[in-house]
């Protein structure tokens, strides 16, 4: 028996081998099916996907045998290695000095017949090799045989690049995952210690304004009237960071309470039919039932129809009709809330729902945006087991439709 040597890039290909990160790793049904394949085609009881680092040559898998290795001076892929740019063939191995007095010829498996073609990795670095081996001698393989163990070698490395990429993708998601979570905390914690200040501001700016802490004069009044307005601005942000980095970190906390919509969304569109006068906005409300259950959070989804409804004043011109609706549709219920608004254009609506993002469309009468109000809502109406999703039209208007289950 001849030991085989050692690959004159012997540290490289190592250094390739554990790269892989593959070694000791459960069976998996892709190298299964390949080494399936070999054994069919190639016509042999065995078949094997082995990889060989320092010591040993392990089988990743395997079709007729069962152990799961062997020593490396003792395994015929160490020599296959060698000449990386060929298949090793060996029709009968007791008439090779290299391996006539090997155990695996004389003892156990009784190899007679062996071919092996080694496995490249992108950097070509021979990593193992895939093998077929029979008990009884062969001439060798035909040419399509051989071209198809060949091939199926190439399928083994691609797939040892797929498995590497997707184990180096779900590590660098695992990354992603902790930094969002520490700037979820961050935010949360910034929101926090920004809120109690910018009320007090607020509540300062309110008595100035009221000239409770004497007469102001008309330009005073102005800017005391601009600094009221952005005080409500800021603390509407502070509010919405605070919610979207709860929401971001699972921690929506939904009181789920067998309820009647209906009632709920008659008061939201007289409360809000307010606040649409001062811009000469009509709001219309219409139901297909006089009553729809459902299981909600009240608060919450009274906070998802004043975003929509209020966004849709924001952005329709005076003089125009808000239409909501609702109705069961299946096992939903749905809620549509349509304006005779700008619309918004076609590739921007996959934005609408993503935190910070603003579309061209801007309001009628110079109101302010965070631009977080859709991403919680859509959060929310999730949270409720629903969906909520957008038709618009330039220069027609928006409908925007949201769906949570009928009770």
């Amino acid at each position: 028996m001849i030991t085989p040597a050692l690959p004159a890039n012997e540290a490289e290909r190592l250094e390739a081998l554990h790269r892989n990160d593959i070694m000791d790793t459960v069976p998996e049904r892709e190298y299964d099916d390949i080494t399936l394949l070999a054994s069919r085609i190639c016509g042999t009881p065995m078949a094997l996907v082995g990889l060989i680092d320092d010591r040993r040559q392990w089988f990743k898998s395997k079709v007729g045998f069962e152990g799961e290795e062997t020593r490396r001076d003792l395994t015929f892929c160490a020599h296959a290695i060698l000449k990386p740019e060929e298949t090793m063939v060996v029709p009968d191995a007791l008439q090779d000095k290299r391996f006539f007095d090997n155990p695996s010829v004389t003892d156990g498996l009784k190899v007679r017949f062996y071919a092996g073609t080694p496995l490249m990795s992108p950097d070509q670095q021979v990593l193992g090799t895939l093998c077929v081996i029979d008990p009884e001698p062969r001439k060798g393989l035909d040419p399509a045989q051989l071209e198809a163990l060949e091939a199926l070698a190439r399928e083994v490395t691609t797939q040892m690049e797929l498995r590497l990429a997707k184990k180096t993708l779900a590590e660098k998601n695992a990354d992603l995952e902790k930094l969002n979570a520490q700037k979820n905390q961050f935010i949360g914690m910034a929101a926090h210690d920004l809120r109690n200040p910018l009320q007090v501001v607020s509540g300062y700016s309110k008595l100035l304004s009221n000239n409770l802490l004497g007469a102001l004069s008309a330009d005073q009044g102005k800017v005391m009237e601009s600094i009221n307005r952005n005080c409500e601005l800021v603390l509407k942000l502070v509010d919405d960071l605070l919610a979207i980095s709860k929401i971001e970190s699972g921690e929506l906390q939904l009181d789920l309470q067998a309820a009647d919509i209906i009632p709920v969304l008659r008061k939201n569109v007289e409360l809000n039919g307010f606040l649409a006068e001062s811009k000469r906005i009509r709001i219309s409300f219409g139901a297909d039932s006089e009553s729809l259950p459902v299981r909600m959070d009240a608060f919450k989804i009274e906070q998802v129809l004043n975003n929509l409804i209020q966004n849709a004043v924001k952005f329709s011109h005076p003089d125009k009709t808000i239409d909501v609706r609702t109705e069961k549709k299946g096992g939903m219920i749905v809620v549509s809330v349509k304006d005779e608004g700008q619309g918004i254009p076609a590739d921007e609506l996959d934005k609408l729902f993503l935190p910070f993002q603003r579309t061209s469309v801007r309001s009628t009468g110079g109101e302010p945006s965070t631009g977080l109000g859709l991403a919680i809502v859509k959060r929310i109406v999730e949270g409720h087991g629903g969906k909520i999703w957008v038709e618009s039209k330039p220069g027609v208007g928006s409908t925007f439709h949201f769906s949570i289950p009928a009770a």
